[in-house]
């Protein structure tokens, strides 16, 4: 169903590849326009939770930049470029080869991006750069090849922070350190805003390198990020907000309800699922003590040094199944909780751990989601817990996705 949209709502994209990669779907639409729709989204799906709660539905909370803000960009090589029907009946000669992102319902190809609006203009002078640098070595640089799973040059991730310095992950499917040294070297030298550089073998036939060695080759080993009065280490394969400005925003939120639902200092916070453990830091001055949990252990060690970084001593992090972990021994162990911040990923909690925290001493809960429809589920495993207050955030302009924090208040 195509939904129609008065004029004054409308705007000219700017992006020569809209309607073609399918990542700024909104792109034709107002800043205003965008927000409202995404407010008016969550308030129709809450509805009778609002309405059953007395929750206070606030205001959405608008980005201060619908672009440039993306702080990790991850390109696809293909051998196959995906072209529009105005490029197959333009006649004109493509050289078969894409370096972009995957093109929607068509995996096995990639839309050829050469600037991509939501990251900074130096990701995509180093992108191109690349592409180039690989069309021009000797008979071309093999694009990798989805379906037969062959192909040299694989993926392409580009880590920015936002004094403008970057980090280059080159993901290679076959073991070439010298020819991944060379490429790298090259985009330095073209780009002064790299700083560091790595490399991944990767032989599996699908894309995800989390379990694979990241392999440093120059440079910086990981950029440094502030957050309000809080510094994060991230390090190439680190899970981190990709707009570190709405991030910021955000964490702003979770605090001032943190001091809402305590005016001194609470003696034991919990952060679960709590990757690099950015949140629960950004609000170490109102928490005696931090526990953290997730079940990503790279996360943990991410967590455990910018605990360190941010001079944060009585905090402990935790790599297990949060289901596992959420035992009255663990509670005994580490601690009654009066506040507990979670931050799931888009499948939310089960119902196992919704019940232990329903069970706990907490007396708020500060649920923050990247998925409304999972967080709503989840809100129906806390019987005790009453919706005090719900707020749309927008962390992705010109897309569908939004944020969303509840702040729940023991009945």
């Amino acid at each position: 169903m195509r939904v129609a949209y008065p004029s004054e709502a409308e705007q000219t994209p700017i992006c020569q590849h809209f309607g073609v990669c399918g990542g700024c779907r909104a792109q034709h639409l107002r800043y205003e326009t965008q927000l409202g729709i995404k407010s008016d989204a969550v308030a129709a799906l809450f509805a009778d939770k609002i309405a059953a709660d007395g929750t206070e539905y606030r205001k959405v909370l608008g980005a201060p930049a619908q672009f440039e803000y993306r702080n990790k960009v991850e390109f696809t090589f293909s051998n196959k470029a995906y072209l529009t029907k105005a490029q197959i009946e333009s006649g004109e000669q493509f050289d078969g080869g894409a370096l972009g992102f995957h093109a929607p319902r068509f995996f096995a190809k990639a839309v050829d991006v050469e600037t991509c609006h939501l990251c900074l203009p130096s990701v995509n002078r180093v992108r191109n750069h690349l592409k180039a640098l690989a069309l021009a070595q000797s008979k071309g640089l093999s694009f990798y090849n989805t379906r037969s799973h062959e192909g040299i040059m694989r993926n392409f991730t580009v880590r920015s922070n936002r004094a403008g310095e970057l980090i280059i992950i080159l993901v290679l499917g076959e073991d070439l350190p010298e020819l991944a040294l060379e490429l790298a070297k090259a985009l330095a030298d073209e780009e002064s805003a790299i700083v560091g550089a790595y490399w991944v073998f990767n032989p599996k036939k699908n894309s995800s390198v989390q379990d694979l060695e990241h392999r440093h080759l120059f440079g910086a080993a990981a950029l440094s990020e502030t957050l309000g009065t809080a510094t994060f280490e991230l390090q190439p394969a680190a899970f981190f907000q990709t707009n570190p400005a709405q991030a910021e925003a955000l964490y702003a939120l979770v605090f001032d309800a943190l001091k809402r639902a305590s005016q001194s200092p609470v003696e034991v916070l919990y952060d679960l699922y709590c990757g690099a453990g950015s949140i629960g830091l950004y609000c170490r001055s109102h928490a005696k003590r931090i526990v953290g949990v997730d079940y990503v252990e790279t996360a943990i060690v991410d967590a455990r040094r910018n605990a360190m970084l941010n001079d944060v001593a009585d905090a402990t992090y935790i790599a297990a199944d949060m289901g596992a972990a959420m035992t009255e021994d663990f509670f005994s162990t580490h601690g009654a909780p009066e506040v507990i911040i979670v931050d799931p990923a888009r499948p939310g909690m089960s119902e196992a751990v919704c019940q232990r925290i329903d069970e706990s001493s907490a007396h708020t809960v500060i649920y923050v989601s990247c998925n409304a429809e999972s967080q709503l589920r989840d809100l129906g495993w806390l019987p005790s817990f009453r919706l005090q207050s719900l707020q749309t955030v927008d962390m992705f302009p010109q897309t569908p996705h939004t944020e969303t924090v509840a702040i729940l208040t023991r009945k």
